[in-house]
């Protein structure tokens, strides 16, 4: 299979054992990919600031995105609802990480790791 992106984007990742796709661009758009056939299940955006990191979790129906102005949101796929927020400081954080098992969410600020519950964020 093989498609081609409405734009360049700057980070790619897949969904663990889901199908699903994100991929988050230069113009601040995310777009979550259904991998078997090329098509949207969500888009985000655009916004100010590009998304420097976007993650899914094994099963597909959260999205983790690193926001420069707001930390990490975490999106319901494919309805678009915010889920929950962390409470970082946005501007040292990097691309966050589901675990194998979807249970943990991980980001990091500056050298520092953290492990949020990774369906309430808590």
């Amino acid at each position: 299979l093989q498609w081609s992106l409405p734009q360049l984007d700057l980070h790619l990742t897949f969904g663990g054992d889901s199908p699903l796709l994100a991929s988050a661009g230069p113009r601040g758009t995310i777009t979550v990919w259904d991998g078997r056939t090329g098509l949207s299940r969500l888009s985000l955006g655009p916004r100010r600031k590009p998304a420097p990191g976007v993650a899914i979790n094994p099963t597909g129906d959260l999205l983790a995105e690193v926001r420069p102005d707001r930390g990490v949101t975490v999106w319901e796929v494919p309805s678009g609802k915010e889920a929950f927020t962390l409470p970082e400081v946005p501007a040292s954080l990097t691309t966050p990480a589901f675990s194998p098992d979807g249970k943990y969410l991980a980001t990091t600020l500056g050298k520092e790791v953290r492990l949020w519950d990774g369906r309430t964020g808590k």
